[in-house]
C-alpha cells in the first residue's frame, strides 16, 4: 500500500475540515488501494485536537496528526516547515486553506440598482459590497497578506529542497476566491496596504503566484493550483452579517443560483469539491494558467469549472519577483536559529 500524506493549513474548521474528512473518505481502506496520513496544520491546538476526534470518531483507523502553525507569524512558519521535514518522508499534497478576512460591516449602497447583474457580481465575488479592514502582526506585517500569502509563501520555500528530493510529485493547491480582483490589486503594494479590499488584493496576489510558481517548480516535481469555493456558509461568511440579515437574503441567493448561476456552493461539502478534484489529478497533466471552480447545479450536483487567471505572464513574474525579495527577510538564513527554537 502507497501511503500518502497530506498537509492542510486551517484543517480545524469550514472547507479545510470537510476536506479532511473527504480525503479520509477516499483513502481509507482496503477499496482505495492507499492510504493516507493527514497532517492539520493549524494555529489554535484546541480546535485542531476537536476536529481530529470528530475525524477519529468517523475513521478510527485513520492517521490523523496535528501540527502547530500560525501562518501569519514567519517564525512558526518556518518552524512548522521544519518539523514536517521531521516529521514525514514525503508530502503529496499541500493545502494552502488557511485564511481571513476580516470585516467592518457592509456598504448596503452597493445592491443599488437592485438588478439582477447587480446582484450576482457583489454576492459571487464580493464586489463592493462588503467593507474590509486589516491589522499588523507584531512582526510589523499587514494580517491579511501575511496569513493568506506569505506564510504559505514561506512555508513553500522552506520546504521546495525537501519536496524536490522526495522522489515523486508534490501538489501545492490554494483555496483563492471569487473576489481576486486586480482593481484591487497593485504589485508595487504587495500588502494591500492602500487598497480597498486587502481580502481580495491577497488572494489576486495568490493567483498570480500560484501560475507563475511553476514555470520554477515543475521541473522539481512541484505544481501549484488555485482553486475558488464559490458562496460557502462557514463561520468566515457568517460573520460577515448579522444572522437574521443571512435569513433574509437566503430565499435571493437560492433564486440567483437556480436562475442565473452555480457559484452559490453553500455547504462547505460542496465548496471543497474542486480541492478534491484536483487531488485526484496527476498535476503534470494540468493547466496552470487555469483557476478551478468549486461548482452546485440547480439539482444539487457538484462539478468543477475551469477558467483563465486573469492577468498576463508579466503581471505575475513581476508579482512574484516582488514576494520573492520581500520574503529574504523572513527566510531561515534571516531569522536566528534560537528565536525560531523559541516557537
Amino acid at each position: 500500500m502507497m501511503e500518502r500524506v497530506a498537509v492542510i493549513t486551517g484543517a480545524n474548521a469550514g472547507i479545510g475540515l470537510v476536506l479532511a474528512r473527504r480525503l479520509l473518505q477516499e483513502h481509507s481502506g482496503p477499496a482505495s488501494g492507499t492510504g493516507i496520513r493527514l497532517c492539520l496544520a493549524c494555529r489554535n491546538l484546541e480546535k485542531a485536537e476537536a476536529a481530529r476526534g470528530s475525524l477519529l470518531a468517523e475513521y478510527p483507523e485513520a492517521q490523523v496528526e496535528l501540527l502547530q502553525v500560525d501562518t501569519s507569524s514567519p517564525r512558526s512558519v518556518i518552524a512548522a516547515a521544519r518539523e514536517i521535514q521531521h516529521r514525514y518522508r514525503h508530502v503529496d499534497w499541500l493545502f494552502c486553506n488557511a485564511g481571513i478576512m476580516p470585516v467592518s460591516g457592509v456598504n448596503w449602497g452597493a445592491l443599488w440598482p437592485p438588478s439582477p447583474s447587480n446582484l450576482y457580481f457583489n454576492f459571487s465575488t464580493g464586489g463592493n459590497l462588503l467593507r474590509t479592514v486589516d491589522d499588523s502582526t507584531p512582526e510589523g506585517l499587514r494580517k491579511v497578506f501575511a496569513t493568506n500569502v506569505l506564510g504559505h509563501y514561506l512555508m513553500i520555500q522552506e520546504l521546495e529542497d525537501f519536496l524536490a528530493s522526495q522522489g515523486r510529485p508534490c501538489h501545492i493547491i490554494w483555496t483563492s476566491s471569487s473576489s481576486a480582483s486586480r482593481a484591487s490589486f497593485d504589485p508595487s503594494d504587495l500588502q494591500g496596504e492602500k487598497s480597498n479590499d486587502s481580502y481580495a488584493s491577497s488572494k489576486k496576489l495568490i493567483d498570480l503566484i500560484s501560475r507563475e510558481m511553476n514555470s520554477k517548480l515543475n521541473a522539481k516535481g512541484i505544481y501549484s493550483h488555485t482553486t475558488c469555493p464559490g458562496l460557502v456558509m462557514t463561520q468566515l461568511t457568517y460573520g460577515i452579517l448579522p444572522k437574521w440579515c443571512w435569513v433574509l437574503i437566503f430565499p435571493i441567493l437560492v433564486l440567483i443560483r437556480l436562475l442565473m448561476t452555480h457559484f452559490m456552493t453553500v455547504d462547505p461539502h460542496n465548496g471543497s469539491e474542486a480541492l478534491v478534484w484536483l487531488s485526484r489529478q496527476e498535476p503534470a497533466s494540468l493547466d496552470h494558467s487555469l483557476k478551478y471552480y468549486s461548482r452546485t447545479n440547480a439539482l444539487g450536483k457538484n462539478y468543477v469549472e475551469s477558467k483563465k487567471i486573469p492577468g498576463s505572464e508579466e503581471l505575475s513574474k513581476d508579482a512574484l519577483a516582488r514576494l520573492r525579495q520581500f520574503s529574504e527577510k523572513f527566510t531561515t538564513e534571516s531569522l536566528p536559529t534560537e528565536e525560531l527554537a523559541e516557537d
